[in-house]
């Protein structure tokens, strides 16, 4: 049989704060990106002189 540790206010206090600063960090940077397969992004492409060397 399982039993509960009795709660503590001090480490409650530090799950409150913790989850209010990931919360706060999550709406600052927004969703995030859709993301794509590399094979499907758009590619940069290569200049005459890269082309020759390869």
């Amino acid at each position: 049989m399982t039993t509960m540790p009795p709660a503590d206010r001090r480490i409650e206090a530090v799950a409150a704060r913790l989850k209010e600063a990931a919360q706060e960090r999550a709406e600052t940077l927004g969703p995030p990106p859709v993301w794509q397969p590399i094979w499907k992004r758009p590619r940069k492409p290569k200049s005459i002189k890269e082309k020759g060397r390869s």
